[in-house]
């Protein structure tokens, strides 16, 4: 029975909750791989990224190359194209200011980071030394791989928390918005596996792709390490889509203005 006293408060309304779907998408490795050599021009695109390589002890150079990707990425999620984008130098400046917002979160984040595993590793010698005095040099041993498992754990679990990150920074192209904890919750839990699965294939292939490059005059290790940038670019763009397939918050783009060969999205 209602009542009709006017001063009741009405009843709360429960906040909406959100679903989520299981979705149909999942990572193309061999796609991944191979995003490098999509394009005609794919050797220039790979000397282009090499000789940023080449000069990565410099910002700008690292800062372009990164813009060049992150762009690459918005090009796939928007259907402007099914390929690599070709590296286009006279467009450095508009690569260097995509690529400045996940350079400044990698600064951000990373040089904390590095305080904490300089501290971790002079805590992990201190207390392996301690442990070998006390149980020898087996238990010292022990100690010490422990230790790198919890560092190879560590680390896994930084990359976990940096993609989404650099995920906003990139696509957003704002700084502010990037540091979104609830969103990068929200892209862990409906893209874990994939993640998961993803970087351990990245980082498997990175030796045999680093010791091939050295096979080519030591100078090809350059080109080949752009070309393994280009298989993480397709990993994050693939990520993403699997997000959004799944229900999750998309990233809010800027309005840009593309050149005259890319002005027209491609129709699928």
């Amino acid at each position: 029975m209602s009542s009709t006293n006017p001063y009741v408060s009405p009843s709360a309304v429960p906040p909406e909750t959100k679903t989520y779907s299981a979705g149909t998408r999942r990572l193309q490795y061999g796609e991944m791989f191979g995003f490098a050599f999509t394009t005609p021009n794919w050797m220039m695109n790979l000397l282009w990224g090499g000789l940023c390589m080449l000069c990565s002890g410099l910002a700008i150079p690292q800062i372009c190359f990164s813009g060049y990707l992150w762009e690459t990425i918005e090009r796939l999620h928007c259907k402007e194209t099914a390929q690599s984008s070709d590296f286009d130098i006279n467009r450095c400046g508009d690569y260097l200011t995509r690529g400045i917002w996940p350079y400044l979160v990698s600064l951000i984040t990373i040089i904390p980071v590095f305080m904490i595993f300089g501290m971790m590793f002079s805590i992990s010698g201190l207390v392996a030394g301690i442990i070998a005095s006390q149980g020898g040099e087996v238990a010292g041993v022990v100690a010490m791989i422990a230790f790198w498992g919890l560092t190879m754990l560590s680390l896994l679990a930084i990359h976990f928390a940096l993609l989404p990150v650099l995920l906003r920074a990139g696509l957003s192209q704002d700084l502010g918005t990037a540091f979104n904890f609830a969103w990068m919750m929200e892209f862990i839990r409906l893209v874990w596996k994939e993640m998961l699965l993803g970087l351990l294939a990245l980082a498997a292939a990175f030796i045999p792709t680093y010791f091939l490059g050295l096979a080519m005059l030591c100078i090809g290790v350059y080109p080949a390490i752009a070309a393994w940038f280009y298989a993480s670019t397709h990993f994050n763009w693939q990520l993403y889509e699997i997000f959004l397939e799944r229900g999750g918050t998309p990233i809010p783009l800027k309005a840009r203005k593309l050149p005259v060969a890319y002005a027209a999205p491609r129709q699928y």
